[in-house]
């Protein structure tokens, strides 16, 4: 595996690791675990959006802390976000 392909699966690991810590209910948490995962491309704005069926704007406010989905809805986005991860991360080791 080449240098920069490497530090991509090392990243990946390591942006899981984080979201397996993080606790969905807490609002900080959860403001920058989408935060990380916007920012960092790992998932863009857009495709947060469509899959959960929420507007950019959403997105977008839930990263920085201006309004944040009831804690019923935040442990199936962490999954998806964990989904998300797991597959890039799958699609990197193949590539090894």
């Amino acid at each position: 595996m080449d240098k920069a392909l490497k530090h991509k699966a090392q990243f990946l690991l390591d942006i899981l690791h984080i979201l397996q810590i993080s606790k969905p209910c807490n609002d900080s948490d959860f403001r920058l675990v989408i935060k990380w995962f916007t920012e960092e491309g790992i998932i863009t704005i857009r495709e947060l959006a469509d899959a959960l069926l929420v507007s950019m704007p959403t997105i977008r406010r839930w990263a920085s802390g201006r309004n944040l989905p009831s804690n019923l809805l935040r442990q199936p986005i962490f999954e998806l976000l964990r989904e998300v991860t797991t597959k890039k991360i799958e699609k990197h080791s193949r590539q090894s």
